[in-house]
């Protein structure tokens, strides 16, 4: 499917395609890049919600963050007090 994708936007190139989007309006393109900015920062926040528990194995399964009762152990992660 992605060499399909790739193979697509070639041919899109070499018509000259790719003119049109010049008519494309900057808040259209402002707007779809803010989407984006958004379901990636939701995507690296998920792993550390309670919803994300059950989703399966992450990354951070196997780093040094310890759970404990279902709780995160913050103070295995960071042992200095932030106060002091």
């Amino acid at each position: 499917m992605v060499v399909l994708a790739g193979l697509l936007q070639v041919l899109m190139g070499i018509s000259g395609i790719g003119r049109f989007v010049a008519y494309t309006p900057y808040v259209v393109v402002s707007g779809f890049m803010s989407g984006i900015g958004i379901i990636m920062i939701v995507i690296q926040i998920l792993p550390f919600s309670r919803r994300a528990r059950g989703a399966g194995r992450t990354a951070g399964d196997d780093s040094r963050v310890a759970r404990g009762g279902g709780q995160y152990q913050w103070q295995r992660v960071c042992p200095r007090r932030l106060d002091s």
